[in-house]
């Protein structure tokens, strides 16, 4: 009977900690891994003739772990980050605390009103991470590799920095990401804004969202483990119980 208990347990306990392990499934290297196309695509951004392709938003994913956000841009073609002179960036301003009346209006984020941070890609060099006073709060990790598999921008910033984190978890969060490619030729900056929702809880299933569509969904096998875990935890404890 006790080598039963013991059985449960572990299985319980492996469960709980594969959850875990497969929460945090972003690896920020500039190559889209397999968990960023787990649910449909729902309707991407358009391709836009007057934008060159490398350039163009095809995709804004995003999800977060207990510690970091994550966001990944997928471009039309392999996305362009130069720096130097007339440097690529992408802005992504984030009204935080879902209020228009607080924080800072950017023109560089289409006038939004009310952004509490914003994240700017500068170039291939650098993820910088600003309020909403244009304050530099730290830096973020960028993932960018022309020559991956299959190429994208990955991004990766404390929830901390965000000013997400315990009692401070909104679960709506306007958001406008603008890619300003460094010349004279036009920049991506509409329609890529909507609104996103965080999940700050431990461990959390990997949620994924676009902006150019309605695709919004879990990796259900997260929602399973989590369950069996609790199942096998529960069974377990029942049978201490009983043995008592």
């Amino acid at each position: 009977m006790k080598r039963f208990v013991k059985v449960f347990f572990a299985l319980g306990l492996l469960l709980a900690l594969a959850t875990t392990v497969w929460a945090a499934t972003i690896i920020v290297d500039g190559d889209r891994e397999a968990t960023w196309s787990s649910i449909p695509v729902g309707q991407p951004d358009a391709n836009e003739g007057t934008i060159s392709d490398d350039v163009d938003i095809n995709l804004v994913k995003w999800t977060n772990d207990t510690t970091n956000m994550y966001f990944m841009i997928d471009t039309q073609g392999t996305p362009r980050l130069s720096s130097g002179f007339n440097p690529t960036r992408v802005y992504i301003c984030l009204n935080t605390d879902n209020n228009t009346t607080t924080g800072s209006t950017y023109n560089n984020c289409n006038n939004q009103s009310g952004f509490d941070r914003y994240i700017l890609i500068n170039g291939a060099s650098s993820v910088e991470v600003y309020d909403g006073s244009f304050n530099l709060i730290s830096n973020g990790t960028l993932g960018y590799n022309t020559s991956a598999t299959t190429p994208v921008i990955e991004v990766s910033v404390a929830l901390s920095d965000l000013g997400f984190g315990p009692g401070n978890c909104p679960s709506q969060v306007p958001t406008v990401v603008y890619y300003d490619n460094g010349t004279t030729d036009p920049d991506d900056n509409t329609p890529d804004s909507g609104t996103f929702n965080t999940n700050c809880g431990s461990p959390t299933a990997v949620t994924l969202e676009t902006f150019g569509g309605t695709a919004t969904g879990t990796d259900t096998r997260l929602l399973l483990a989590g369950a069996l875990a609790g199942l096998f935890t529960l069974a377990g404890g029942w049978l201490v119980w009983r043995r008592r």
